[in-house]
Protein backbone atom coordinates (compact mmCIF):
# COMPACT_ATOMS: atom_id res chain seq x y z
CA UNK A 1 0.00 0.00 0.00
CA UNK A 2 1.79 3.10 -1.26
CA UNK A 3 0.78 6.61 -0.18
CA UNK A 4 1.63 9.91 -1.89
CA UNK A 5 0.30 13.41 -1.24
CA UNK A 6 -0.96 15.13 -4.39
CA UNK A 7 -2.89 18.16 -5.56
CA UNK A 8 -0.69 21.08 -4.61
CA UNK A 9 -1.32 22.65 -8.03
CA UNK A 10 -3.91 22.23 -10.77
CA UNK A 11 -1.27 20.73 -13.03
CA UNK A 12 -0.51 18.11 -10.39
CA UNK A 13 -4.19 17.13 -10.30
CA UNK A 14 -4.41 16.95 -14.11
CA UNK A 15 -1.27 14.81 -14.28
CA UNK A 16 -2.65 12.36 -11.73
CA UNK A 17 -5.95 12.15 -13.60
CA UNK A 18 -4.20 11.43 -16.89
CA UNK A 19 -2.03 8.81 -15.18
CA UNK A 20 -5.00 6.99 -13.68
CA UNK A 21 -6.87 7.00 -17.03
CA UNK A 22 -3.96 5.92 -19.23
CA UNK A 23 -4.74 2.96 -21.46
CA UNK A 24 -1.16 1.87 -22.18
CA UNK A 25 -0.17 -0.88 -19.79
CA UNK A 26 -3.74 -1.35 -18.48
CA UNK A 27 -6.08 -3.95 -19.93
CA UNK A 28 -9.13 -2.24 -18.37
CA UNK A 29 -9.92 0.89 -16.36
CA UNK A 30 -13.02 1.16 -14.17
CA UNK A 31 -14.02 4.15 -12.06
CA UNK A 32 -15.78 2.22 -9.33
CA UNK A 33 -17.17 5.15 -7.37
CA UNK A 34 -16.99 8.89 -6.82
CA UNK A 35 -18.45 9.88 -3.42
CA UNK A 36 -19.16 13.28 -1.90
CA UNK A 37 -18.68 15.26 -5.12
CA UNK A 38 -21.00 16.57 -7.81
CA UNK A 39 -18.59 15.55 -10.59
CA UNK A 40 -19.28 12.37 -12.54
CA UNK A 41 -15.80 11.87 -14.04
CA UNK A 42 -12.36 11.49 -12.48
CA UNK A 43 -10.77 14.77 -13.73
CA UNK A 44 -13.77 16.72 -12.47
CA UNK A 45 -13.57 14.93 -9.11
CA UNK A 46 -9.89 15.80 -8.68
CA UNK A 47 -10.58 19.42 -9.62
CA UNK A 48 -13.41 19.52 -7.06
CA UNK A 49 -11.07 18.15 -4.38
CA UNK A 50 -8.63 20.96 -5.17
CA UNK A 51 -11.43 23.51 -4.78
CA UNK A 52 -12.18 22.13 -1.31
CA UNK A 53 -8.60 22.83 -0.18
CA UNK A 54 -7.44 26.33 0.85
CA UNK A 55 -5.15 28.22 -1.48
CA UNK A 56 -2.19 27.79 0.90
CA UNK A 57 -2.67 24.03 1.37
CA UNK A 58 0.37 21.84 0.68
CA UNK A 59 -1.80 18.97 -0.63
CA UNK A 60 -5.42 18.64 -1.70
CA UNK A 61 -5.79 14.86 -1.66
CA UNK A 62 -4.01 11.59 -0.88
CA UNK A 63 -3.23 8.98 -3.55
CA UNK A 64 -3.13 5.42 -2.15
CA UNK A 65 -2.28 2.38 -4.28
CA UNK A 66 -3.81 -0.96 -3.31
CA UNK A 67 -1.88 -3.80 -4.97
CA UNK A 68 -2.73 -7.32 -3.72
CA UNK A 69 -0.30 -10.15 -4.34
CA UNK A 70 -2.97 -12.55 -5.61
CA UNK A 71 -6.29 -12.54 -7.42
CA UNK A 72 -8.72 -10.11 -5.80
CA UNK A 73 -12.27 -9.05 -6.70
CA UNK A 74 -13.41 -5.46 -7.08
CA UNK A 75 -15.56 -5.82 -3.97
CA UNK A 76 -12.49 -6.85 -1.95
CA UNK A 77 -10.52 -3.85 -3.24
CA UNK A 78 -13.44 -1.59 -2.33
CA UNK A 79 -13.48 -3.05 1.19
CA UNK A 80 -9.72 -2.47 1.50
CA UNK A 81 -10.21 1.13 0.42
CA UNK A 82 -12.88 1.58 3.12
CA UNK A 83 -10.47 0.23 5.78
CA UNK A 84 -7.77 2.63 4.64
CA UNK A 85 -10.18 5.57 4.77
CA UNK A 86 -11.40 4.69 8.24
CA UNK A 87 -7.78 4.58 9.39
CA UNK A 88 -7.39 8.11 8.03
CA UNK A 89 -10.48 9.22 9.96
CA UNK A 90 -12.73 9.59 6.90
CA UNK A 91 -16.23 8.16 6.49
CA UNK A 92 -16.37 6.20 3.19
CA UNK A 93 -20.07 7.02 2.80
CA UNK A 94 -19.81 10.83 2.75
CA UNK A 95 -16.16 11.90 2.61
CA UNK A 96 -15.08 13.02 -0.90
CA UNK A 97 -13.02 10.33 -2.61
CA UNK A 98 -12.68 8.34 -5.84
CA UNK A 99 -11.76 4.69 -6.43
CA UNK A 100 -10.29 3.47 -9.73
CA UNK A 101 -9.49 -0.18 -10.54
CA UNK A 102 -6.92 -1.09 -13.19
CA UNK A 103 -7.01 -4.50 -14.84
CA UNK A 104 -3.63 -5.95 -15.81
CA UNK A 105 -2.49 -8.96 -17.77
CA UNK A 106 -0.97 -11.30 -15.21
CA UNK A 107 2.80 -11.29 -15.86
CA UNK A 108 5.52 -12.84 -13.70
CA UNK A 109 3.18 -13.68 -10.85
CA UNK A 110 1.68 -10.22 -10.50
CA UNK A 111 -1.97 -9.74 -9.57
CA UNK A 112 -4.39 -9.21 -12.46
CA UNK A 113 -5.80 -6.02 -10.96
CA UNK A 114 -5.01 -3.26 -8.47
CA UNK A 115 -6.80 -0.14 -7.25
CA UNK A 116 -6.04 3.56 -6.81
CA UNK A 117 -7.79 5.43 -4.01
CA UNK A 118 -7.81 9.24 -4.11
CA UNK A 119 -9.07 10.76 -0.82
CA UNK A 120 -9.66 14.48 -0.36
CA UNK A 121 -7.58 15.91 2.48
CA UNK A 122 -10.29 18.45 3.24
CA UNK A 123 -13.87 17.42 3.98
CA UNK A 124 -17.10 19.11 2.93
CA UNK A 125 -17.15 21.08 6.19
CA UNK A 126 -13.59 22.37 5.72
CA UNK A 127 -11.94 20.07 8.27
CA UNK A 128 -8.64 18.40 7.32
CA UNK A 129 -7.80 14.73 7.88
CA UNK A 130 -5.31 13.64 10.53
CA UNK A 131 -2.27 12.54 8.47
CA UNK A 132 0.26 12.27 11.30
CA UNK A 133 2.29 9.05 10.97
CA UNK A 134 -0.02 8.17 8.10
CA UNK A 135 2.55 6.09 6.27
CA UNK A 136 3.08 3.82 9.29
CA UNK A 137 -0.65 3.57 9.92
CA UNK A 138 -1.41 2.57 6.33
CA UNK A 139 1.40 0.02 6.39
CA UNK A 140 -0.13 -1.50 9.52
CA UNK A 141 -3.53 -1.72 7.78
CA UNK A 142 -1.89 -3.35 4.75
CA UNK A 143 -0.22 -6.03 6.89
CA UNK A 144 -3.54 -6.72 8.62
CA UNK A 145 -5.31 -7.12 5.25
CA UNK A 146 -2.59 -9.49 3.99
CA UNK A 147 -2.82 -11.61 7.14
CA UNK A 148 -6.63 -11.74 7.07
CA UNK A 149 -6.65 -12.95 3.46
CA UNK A 150 -3.86 -15.48 3.93
CA UNK A 151 -1.41 -13.69 1.64
CA UNK A 152 2.34 -13.61 2.41
CA UNK A 153 3.25 -10.56 4.45
CA UNK A 154 5.44 -7.96 2.76
CA UNK A 155 8.50 -7.10 4.90
CA UNK A 156 9.66 -3.49 5.05
CA UNK A 157 12.27 -1.28 6.64
CA UNK A 158 10.05 -0.30 9.58
CA UNK A 159 8.92 -3.74 10.68
CA UNK A 160 9.95 -3.22 14.31
CA UNK A 161 7.72 -0.16 14.62
CA UNK A 162 4.92 -1.95 12.74
CA UNK A 163 5.10 -4.95 15.05
CA UNK A 164 4.91 -2.68 18.07
CA UNK A 165 1.90 -0.85 16.60
CA UNK A 166 0.16 -4.14 15.74
CA UNK A 167 0.55 -5.42 19.29
CA UNK A 168 -0.78 -2.13 20.62
CA UNK A 169 -3.86 -2.54 18.39
CA UNK A 170 -4.46 -6.08 19.65
CA UNK A 171 -3.11 -8.00 16.65
CA UNK A 172 -0.16 -9.96 18.11
CA UNK A 173 -0.58 -12.78 15.58
CA UNK A 174 -0.01 -10.35 12.71
CA UNK A 175 3.06 -8.95 14.49
CA UNK A 176 4.51 -12.45 14.94
CA UNK A 177 3.90 -13.30 11.28
CA UNK A 178 5.55 -10.05 10.21
CA UNK A 179 8.62 -10.71 12.36
CA UNK A 180 8.89 -14.21 10.86
CA UNK A 181 8.65 -12.82 7.33
CA UNK A 182 11.31 -10.19 8.10
CA UNK A 183 13.80 -12.68 9.51
CA UNK A 184 15.84 -12.66 6.30
CA UNK A 185 16.52 -8.94 6.55
CA UNK A 186 15.01 -5.82 4.95
CA UNK A 187 13.75 -6.10 1.36
CA UNK A 188 15.88 -4.97 -1.55
CA UNK A 189 13.83 -3.72 -4.46
CA UNK A 190 15.15 -4.53 -7.93
CA UNK A 191 13.86 -1.26 -9.34
CA UNK A 192 12.07 1.96 -8.38
CA UNK A 193 8.95 3.64 -9.79
CA UNK A 194 11.13 6.30 -11.42
CA UNK A 195 13.31 3.66 -13.06
CA UNK A 196 10.22 1.83 -14.33
CA UNK A 197 8.92 5.04 -15.88
CA UNK A 198 12.28 5.68 -17.56
CA UNK A 199 12.28 2.14 -18.98
CA UNK A 200 8.70 2.58 -20.18
CA UNK A 201 9.61 5.83 -21.94
CA UNK A 202 12.57 4.03 -23.55
CA UNK A 203 10.24 1.31 -24.87
CA UNK A 204 11.55 -1.44 -22.56
CA UNK A 205 9.22 -3.80 -20.70
CA UNK A 206 10.79 -3.92 -17.25
CA UNK A 207 8.83 -7.02 -16.17
CA UNK A 208 9.86 -9.00 -19.26
CA UNK A 209 13.47 -7.82 -18.95
CA UNK A 210 13.75 -8.93 -15.31
CA UNK A 211 12.10 -12.26 -16.16
CA UNK A 212 14.66 -12.80 -18.94
CA UNK A 213 17.52 -12.04 -16.54
CA UNK A 214 16.18 -14.49 -13.95
CA UNK A 215 15.70 -17.20 -16.58
CA UNK A 216 19.23 -16.71 -17.94
CA UNK A 217 20.72 -16.74 -14.43
CA UNK A 218 18.97 -20.02 -13.62
CA UNK A 219 19.66 -21.80 -16.93
CA UNK A 220 23.32 -21.06 -17.75
CA UNK A 221 26.64 -21.21 -15.94
CA UNK A 222 29.67 -19.00 -16.49
CA UNK A 223 29.82 -15.28 -17.32
CA UNK A 224 30.25 -15.82 -21.07
CA UNK A 225 27.15 -18.03 -21.33
CA UNK A 226 25.20 -15.57 -19.21
CA UNK A 227 26.17 -12.68 -21.48
CA UNK A 228 25.16 -14.68 -24.58
CA UNK A 229 21.79 -15.61 -23.08
CA UNK A 230 21.10 -11.99 -22.17
CA UNK A 231 22.26 -10.78 -25.60
CA UNK A 232 19.51 -12.92 -27.18
CA UNK A 233 16.99 -10.93 -25.10
CA UNK A 234 18.58 -7.59 -26.09
CA UNK A 235 20.31 -7.08 -22.75
CA UNK A 236 23.92 -6.73 -21.64
CA UNK A 237 25.91 -6.67 -18.38
CA UNK A 238 28.30 -3.86 -17.51
CA UNK A 239 30.21 -3.02 -14.31
CA UNK A 240 28.26 -0.65 -12.09
CA UNK A 241 29.33 2.52 -10.39
CA UNK A 242 30.09 0.76 -7.10
CA UNK A 243 32.65 -2.00 -6.51
CA UNK A 244 31.18 -5.47 -6.94
CA UNK A 245 28.01 -4.23 -8.65
CA UNK A 246 27.00 -5.53 -12.10
CA UNK A 247 24.32 -3.60 -13.98
CA UNK A 248 21.88 -4.98 -16.57
CA UNK A 249 21.46 -2.54 -19.48
CA UNK A 250 18.92 -2.69 -22.33
CA UNK A 251 19.82 -2.27 -25.99
CA UNK A 252 18.97 1.44 -25.99
CA UNK A 253 21.21 2.17 -22.99
CA UNK A 254 18.39 2.18 -20.40
CA UNK A 255 19.43 0.67 -17.06
CA UNK A 256 17.18 -2.24 -16.01
CA UNK A 257 18.75 -2.63 -12.56
CA UNK A 258 21.49 -4.27 -10.53
CA UNK A 259 22.04 -7.95 -11.28
CA UNK A 260 22.15 -9.01 -7.61
CA UNK A 261 18.85 -7.27 -6.87
CA UNK A 262 17.11 -8.73 -9.93
CA UNK A 263 18.13 -12.35 -9.25
CA UNK A 264 17.64 -11.96 -5.48
CA UNK A 265 21.18 -13.09 -4.63
CA UNK A 266 23.81 -11.64 -2.38
CA UNK A 267 26.36 -9.41 -4.03
CA UNK A 268 29.25 -11.69 -3.13
CA UNK A 269 27.57 -14.64 -4.90
CA UNK A 270 27.05 -12.56 -8.07
CA UNK A 271 30.64 -11.28 -7.99
CA UNK A 272 32.03 -14.80 -7.57
CA UNK A 273 30.01 -16.08 -10.50
CA UNK A 274 30.90 -13.16 -12.78
CA UNK A 275 34.61 -13.48 -12.00
CA UNK A 276 34.89 -17.27 -12.33
CA UNK A 277 36.57 -18.82 -15.37
CA UNK A 278 34.37 -20.07 -18.21
CA UNK A 279 36.68 -23.10 -18.72
CA UNK A 280 36.99 -24.66 -15.28
CA UNK A 281 39.39 -27.43 -16.43
CA UNK A 282 42.23 -24.99 -17.12
CA UNK A 283 43.80 -23.44 -14.06
CA UNK A 284 44.22 -19.69 -13.92
CA UNK A 285 47.90 -19.00 -14.58
CA UNK A 286 49.31 -15.86 -12.95
CA UNK A 287 51.67 -13.70 -14.92
CA UNK A 288 55.28 -14.05 -13.86
CA UNK A 289 57.00 -10.90 -12.63
CA UNK A 290 59.31 -9.17 -15.07
CA UNK A 291 63.00 -9.96 -14.77
CA UNK A 292 65.06 -7.40 -12.90
CA UNK A 293 68.56 -6.23 -13.55
CA UNK A 294 71.25 -6.10 -10.88
CA UNK A 295 71.29 -2.30 -10.80
CA UNK A 296 67.50 -1.82 -10.65
CA UNK A 297 66.08 -0.47 -7.36
CA UNK A 298 64.04 -3.01 -5.42
CA UNK A 299 60.82 -2.17 -3.49
CA UNK A 300 60.94 -2.25 0.24
CA UNK A 301 58.74 -5.17 1.42
CA UNK A 302 58.18 -3.54 4.82
CA UNK A 303 56.76 -0.37 3.28
CA UNK A 304 53.00 -0.06 3.13
CA UNK A 305 53.05 0.87 -0.58
CA UNK A 306 55.09 -2.21 -1.60
CA UNK A 307 53.37 -4.14 -4.42
CA UNK A 308 52.47 -7.78 -4.00
CA UNK A 309 52.47 -10.67 -6.46
CA UNK A 310 50.16 -10.65 -9.45
CA UNK A 311 47.99 -13.49 -8.13
CA UNK A 312 47.09 -11.58 -4.96
CA UNK A 313 48.94 -13.91 -2.55
CA UNK A 314 50.91 -12.57 0.40
CA UNK A 315 54.31 -11.22 -0.56
CA UNK A 316 57.32 -13.14 0.83
CA UNK A 317 59.97 -11.29 2.71
CA UNK A 318 62.78 -10.11 0.53
CA UNK A 319 60.77 -8.36 -2.19
CA UNK A 320 60.49 -9.61 -5.77
CA UNK A 321 63.71 -11.65 -5.52
CA UNK A 322 62.27 -14.23 -3.13
CA UNK A 323 62.87 -15.12 0.47
CA UNK A 324 65.49 -13.45 2.59
CA UNK A 325 68.58 -15.55 3.17
CA UNK A 326 69.53 -16.57 6.71
CA UNK A 327 70.56 -13.60 8.76
CA UNK A 328 67.73 -11.29 7.61
CA UNK A 329 68.01 -8.10 5.60
CA UNK A 330 71.20 -6.14 5.82
CA UNK A 331 69.51 -3.00 7.04
CA UNK A 332 67.87 -4.89 9.89
CA UNK A 333 70.96 -6.85 10.94
CA UNK A 334 73.22 -3.84 10.85
CA UNK A 335 75.55 -5.46 8.25
CA UNK A 336 77.01 -4.07 5.08
CA UNK A 337 74.33 -3.44 2.46
CA UNK A 338 76.82 -4.24 -0.30
CA UNK A 339 77.41 -7.77 0.99
CA UNK A 340 75.97 -10.15 -1.64
CA UNK A 341 75.65 -12.94 0.89
CA UNK A 342 73.32 -10.86 3.05
CA UNK A 343 71.34 -9.33 0.19
CA UNK A 344 70.75 -12.58 -1.61
CA UNK A 345 72.06 -11.06 -4.85
CA UNK A 346 74.42 -8.50 -6.33
CA UNK A 347 74.97 -5.24 -4.52
CA UNK A 348 73.03 -2.17 -5.57
CA UNK A 349 73.92 1.51 -5.17
CA UNK A 350 72.47 3.44 -2.29
CA UNK A 351 69.49 5.60 -3.28
CA UNK A 352 70.64 8.52 -1.18
CA UNK A 353 74.22 8.56 -2.62
CA UNK A 354 75.34 8.98 -6.23
CA UNK A 355 76.55 5.83 -7.93
CA UNK A 356 80.27 5.40 -8.28
CA UNK A 357 81.60 6.68 -11.60
CA UNK A 358 82.70 3.94 -13.98
CA UNK A 359 82.81 3.03 -17.64
CA UNK A 360 79.30 2.79 -19.19
CA UNK A 361 78.94 -0.11 -21.59
CA UNK A 362 78.18 0.97 -25.18
CA UNK A 363 74.71 -0.01 -26.42
CA UNK A 364 74.53 -2.76 -28.99
CA UNK A 365 73.71 -2.13 -32.63
CA UNK A 366 70.21 -3.57 -32.24
CA UNK A 367 69.46 -1.25 -29.32
CA UNK A 368 70.74 1.75 -31.26
CA UNK A 369 68.43 0.86 -34.17
CA UNK A 370 65.47 0.51 -31.81
CA UNK A 371 66.21 3.88 -30.22
CA UNK A 372 66.48 5.53 -33.63
CA UNK A 373 63.15 4.04 -34.79
CA UNK A 374 61.44 5.13 -31.57
CA UNK A 375 62.83 8.66 -31.92
CA UNK A 376 61.65 8.79 -35.54
CA UNK A 377 58.15 7.70 -34.58
CA UNK A 378 58.05 10.20 -31.74
CA UNK A 379 59.15 13.04 -34.03
CA UNK A 380 56.56 12.04 -36.61
CA UNK A 381 53.79 11.87 -34.02
CA UNK A 382 54.78 15.28 -32.59
CA UNK A 383 54.80 16.95 -36.02
CA UNK A 384 52.00 19.58 -36.04
CA UNK A 385 51.28 18.92 -39.70
CA UNK A 386 50.79 15.22 -39.01
CA UNK A 387 48.55 15.98 -36.04
CA UNK A 388 46.35 18.29 -38.10
CA UNK A 389 46.08 15.81 -40.93
CA UNK A 390 45.15 13.04 -38.50
CA UNK A 391 42.56 15.26 -36.81
CA UNK A 392 41.15 16.27 -40.18
CA UNK A 393 40.95 12.66 -41.27
CA UNK A 394 39.30 11.45 -38.07
CA UNK A 395 37.14 14.26 -36.77
CA UNK A 396 36.46 16.83 -39.50
CA UNK A 397 33.59 15.02 -41.22
CA UNK A 398 32.04 14.01 -37.88
CA UNK A 399 32.22 17.51 -36.40
CA UNK A 400 30.80 19.07 -39.56
CA UNK A 401 27.89 16.62 -39.50
CA UNK A 402 27.22 17.44 -35.84
CA UNK A 403 27.33 21.18 -36.54
CA UNK A 404 24.96 20.65 -39.46
CA UNK A 405 22.54 18.88 -37.13
CA UNK A 406 22.76 21.80 -34.68
CA UNK A 407 22.06 24.21 -37.54
CA UNK A 408 19.02 22.22 -38.69
CA UNK A 409 17.56 22.06 -35.18
CA UNK A 410 18.04 25.80 -34.74
CA UNK A 411 16.38 26.45 -38.11
CA UNK A 412 13.41 24.30 -37.10
CA UNK A 413 13.11 26.27 -33.87
CA UNK A 414 13.25 29.51 -35.86
CA UNK A 415 10.52 28.34 -38.26
CA UNK A 416 8.37 27.22 -35.34
CA UNK A 417 8.77 30.63 -33.69
CA UNK A 418 7.85 32.40 -36.95
CA UNK A 419 4.72 30.33 -37.55
CA UNK A 420 1.29 31.82 -36.99
CA UNK A 421 0.02 31.69 -33.43
CA UNK A 422 -2.83 29.15 -33.39
CA UNK A 423 -6.16 29.96 -31.87
CA UNK A 424 -6.35 28.77 -28.26
CA UNK A 425 -8.21 25.55 -27.67
CA UNK A 426 -10.41 27.25 -25.06
CA UNK A 427 -11.79 29.65 -27.69
CA UNK A 428 -12.56 26.82 -30.09
CA UNK A 429 -14.23 24.85 -27.31
CA UNK A 430 -16.31 27.86 -26.27
CA UNK A 431 -17.37 28.42 -29.88
CA UNK A 432 -18.35 24.76 -30.22
CA UNK A 433 -20.46 25.03 -27.06
CA UNK A 434 -22.11 28.17 -28.42
CA UNK A 435 -22.93 26.46 -31.72
CA UNK A 436 -24.38 23.49 -29.87
CA UNK A 437 -26.46 25.78 -27.64
CA UNK A 438 -27.77 27.72 -30.67
CA UNK A 439 -28.74 24.47 -32.39
CA UNK A 440 -30.58 23.23 -29.32
CA UNK A 441 -32.27 26.62 -28.89
CA UNK A 442 -33.43 26.49 -32.51
CA UNK A 443 -34.94 23.05 -32.00
CA UNK A 444 -36.76 24.14 -28.81
CA UNK A 445 -37.98 27.32 -30.52
CA UNK A 446 -39.40 25.24 -33.39
CA UNK A 447 -41.21 23.02 -30.89
CA UNK A 448 -42.59 26.11 -29.16
CA UNK A 449 -43.87 27.49 -32.47
CA UNK A 450 -45.51 24.15 -33.32
CA UNK A 451 -47.20 24.02 -29.89
CA UNK A 452 -48.45 27.59 -30.30
CA UNK A 453 -49.83 26.75 -33.76
CA UNK A 454 -51.67 23.74 -32.32
CA UNK A 455 -53.17 25.85 -29.56
CA UNK A 456 -54.26 28.55 -32.05
CA UNK A 457 -55.85 25.92 -34.27
CA UNK A 458 -57.89 24.48 -31.39
CA UNK A 459 -58.85 27.96 -30.22
CA UNK A 460 -60.02 28.87 -33.74
CA UNK A 461 -62.50 25.99 -33.96
CA UNK A 462 -63.98 26.62 -30.50
CA UNK A 463 -67.82 26.82 -30.93
CA UNK A 464 -69.86 29.89 -30.04
CA UNK A 465 -73.54 30.62 -29.81
CA UNK A 466 -75.92 27.83 -30.78
CA UNK A 467 -72.99 25.68 -31.96
CA UNK A 468 -71.68 25.66 -28.43
CA UNK A 469 -75.04 24.34 -27.25
CA UNK A 470 -75.04 21.76 -30.01
CA UNK A 471 -71.52 20.59 -29.10
CA UNK A 472 -72.52 20.42 -25.45
CA UNK A 473 -75.58 18.34 -26.29
CA UNK A 474 -73.61 16.00 -28.54
CA UNK A 475 -70.73 15.58 -26.01
CA UNK A 476 -68.04 17.19 -28.19
CA UNK A 477 -67.55 20.32 -26.07
CA UNK A 478 -65.80 18.68 -23.10
CA UNK A 479 -63.09 16.81 -25.11
CA UNK A 480 -62.41 20.00 -27.06
CA UNK A 481 -61.97 22.03 -23.90
CA UNK A 482 -59.58 19.35 -22.47
CA UNK A 483 -57.52 19.33 -25.68
CA UNK A 484 -57.37 23.13 -25.74
CA UNK A 485 -56.20 23.25 -22.13
CA UNK A 486 -53.48 20.68 -22.83
CA UNK A 487 -52.34 22.55 -25.94
CA UNK A 488 -52.25 25.82 -23.99
CA UNK A 489 -50.11 24.23 -21.25
CA UNK A 490 -47.77 22.66 -23.78
CA UNK A 491 -47.38 25.98 -25.59
CA UNK A 492 -46.66 27.79 -22.30
CA UNK A 493 -44.03 25.15 -21.34
CA UNK A 494 -42.44 25.35 -24.79
CA UNK A 495 -42.22 29.13 -24.53
CA UNK A 496 -40.50 28.80 -21.15
CA UNK A 497 -38.00 26.29 -22.55
CA UNK A 498 -37.31 28.55 -25.49
CA UNK A 499 -36.63 31.48 -23.16
CA UNK A 500 -34.30 29.31 -21.00
CA UNK A 501 -32.35 28.16 -24.07
CA UNK A 502 -32.10 31.74 -25.23
CA UNK A 503 -30.48 32.58 -21.89
CA UNK A 504 -28.10 29.63 -22.30
CA UNK A 505 -27.13 30.91 -25.74
CA UNK A 506 -26.51 34.36 -24.27
CA UNK A 507 -24.26 32.80 -21.61
CA UNK A 508 -22.35 30.83 -24.24
CA UNK A 509 -21.86 34.00 -26.26
CA UNK A 510 -20.51 35.72 -23.16
CA UNK A 511 -18.19 32.74 -22.58
CA UNK A 512 -16.83 33.02 -26.11
CA UNK A 513 -16.25 36.73 -25.63
CA UNK A 514 -14.45 36.07 -22.33
CA UNK A 515 -12.20 33.42 -23.88
CA UNK A 516 -11.42 35.70 -26.82
CA UNK A 517 -10.52 38.48 -24.39
CA UNK A 518 -8.27 36.12 -22.39
CA UNK A 519 -6.56 35.03 -25.59
CA UNK A 520 -6.06 38.65 -26.60
CA UNK A 521 -4.43 39.38 -23.23
CA UNK A 522 -2.17 36.33 -23.53
CA UNK A 523 -1.22 36.99 -27.14
CA UNK A 524 1.42 39.71 -26.43
CA UNK A 525 3.17 37.37 -23.99
CA UNK A 526 3.19 34.58 -26.57
CA UNK A 527 4.43 36.97 -29.25
CA UNK A 528 7.27 38.15 -27.00
CA UNK A 529 8.18 34.58 -26.13
CA UNK A 530 8.29 33.62 -29.78
CA UNK A 531 10.42 36.62 -30.62
CA UNK A 532 12.92 35.64 -27.95
CA UNK A 533 12.91 32.03 -29.16
CA UNK A 534 13.45 33.22 -32.74
CA UNK A 535 16.38 35.41 -31.66
CA UNK A 536 17.96 32.50 -29.77
CA UNK A 537 17.50 30.20 -32.77
CA UNK A 538 19.01 32.75 -35.17
CA UNK A 539 22.02 33.20 -32.89
CA UNK A 540 22.43 29.42 -32.69
CA UNK A 541 22.34 29.20 -36.51
CA UNK A 542 24.98 31.92 -36.82
CA UNK A 543 27.20 30.24 -34.24
CA UNK A 544 26.89 26.86 -36.00
CA UNK A 545 27.89 28.46 -39.32
CA UNK A 546 30.82 30.33 -37.72
CA UNK A 547 31.97 27.13 -35.97
CA UNK A 548 31.96 25.30 -39.32
CA UNK A 549 34.03 28.09 -40.89
CA UNK A 550 36.51 28.04 -38.01
CA UNK A 551 36.79 24.26 -38.28
CA UNK A 552 37.51 24.41 -42.02
CA UNK A 553 40.08 27.17 -41.48
CA UNK A 554 41.92 25.32 -38.71
CA UNK A 555 41.78 21.55 -39.00
CA UNK A 556 43.30 21.14 -35.57
CA UNK A 557 39.97 22.22 -34.03
CA UNK A 558 38.48 18.91 -35.17
CA UNK A 559 39.72 17.31 -31.96
CA UNK A 560 37.41 19.61 -29.96
CA UNK A 561 33.87 18.69 -29.03
CA UNK A 562 30.85 20.48 -30.46
CA UNK A 563 30.09 22.48 -27.24
CA UNK A 564 33.68 23.80 -27.23
CA UNK A 565 33.40 24.73 -30.91
CA UNK A 566 30.11 26.53 -30.26
CA UNK A 567 31.65 28.48 -27.36
CA UNK A 568 34.49 29.61 -29.62
CA UNK A 569 31.94 30.53 -32.28
CA UNK A 570 29.95 32.55 -29.72
CA UNK A 571 33.08 34.51 -28.79
CA UNK A 572 33.82 35.11 -32.48
CA UNK A 573 30.23 36.28 -33.09
CA UNK A 574 30.41 38.76 -30.22
CA UNK A 575 33.74 40.03 -31.49
CA UNK A 576 32.26 40.58 -34.94
CA UNK A 577 29.21 42.36 -33.51
CA UNK A 578 31.45 44.65 -31.45
CA UNK A 579 33.59 45.43 -34.50
CA UNK A 580 30.47 46.14 -36.57
CA UNK A 581 29.15 48.48 -33.88
CA UNK A 582 32.44 50.37 -33.78
CA UNK A 583 32.46 50.67 -37.57
CA UNK A 584 28.90 52.01 -37.65
CA UNK A 585 29.72 54.55 -34.93
CA UNK A 586 32.75 55.76 -36.90
CA UNK A 587 30.64 56.10 -40.04
CA UNK A 588 28.05 58.16 -38.18
CA UNK A 589 30.75 60.43 -36.75
CA UNK A 590 32.45 60.77 -40.14
CA UNK A 591 29.23 61.66 -41.93
CA UNK A 592 28.40 64.57 -39.57
CA UNK A 593 28.63 68.29 -40.52
CA UNK A 594 32.14 69.65 -40.73
CA UNK A 595 33.04 72.81 -38.76
CA UNK A 596 33.60 76.00 -40.78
Amino acid sequence: MQHVRHGRTARDARNLGRHLLRRDGNASIEVVRIVGLAATDLPGALAAMRRLAPRTAAAAFHHISLAPSGTCAVADLSADADRAMREMGADPAIHPHALVVHGKTSVAGRAPCHAHLVVAHWGLEGQALDDSWLHLRLERVAREIEHDRGEPLTPGRHDRALAKALRARGRPEVAAALEAAAADGPPRSATTPGARQRLRRAGVDDVAARAAVKAAWASVTGPAALREALAEAGLSITPGGKPGVWTVVASGGAVVGALDRIVKQKRAVVVARMEESDDRTDPVVALAPAATLPGDPQPDPAHRHAYGPANGASRPLGGARGTVPPGGPARDAGGDPSDPARRGGPARPDRGKPAAAGPTPAPSRRNRIREAVAAHRLARDLNPTTIREEAARRYLAVRLAELEAVYRRARQDRDTARALIPEPAAVAEAQALEARARKEAGRVRAEAEAAEARRAELAAIAPTGWRRAWWWASGRLRPHRVALAQATGAARHARGMAMAHAQVVAGRVFGVEAEVEKAARRRPVEVQRRREAEAVAVRKMEEAAIAADLLRADLGRGALLVPDLLRQAEAERRRREAAEGVREALEIVGSGPRPR
